[in-house]
């Protein structure tokens, strides 16, 4: 039984992870498409826009 536990809570983490990323993605393209209006997104620029969006992201959590 406690192994199940113990399960579920890697599981639990995981899908936790696997959303904030997401959430963080959309909302650095959300940055992007606000920004600018060209469609052409370069990988850098959207590496870019993901770590500005994760960090504020992290910021607003926190209340800073």
């Amino acid at each position: 039984m406690n192994s199940i536990n113990i399960t579920l809570i890697a599981c639990l983490l995981w899908a936790c992870s696997k959303w904030f990323m997401y959430y963080c993605s959309t909302r650095g393209l959300i940055y992007y498409l606000i920004s600018e209006h060209n469609d052409y997104l370069e990988n850098e620029k959207a590496k870019e826009l993901t770590n500005m969006a994760v960090e504020r992201t992290i910021k607003e959590f926190f209340g800073k």
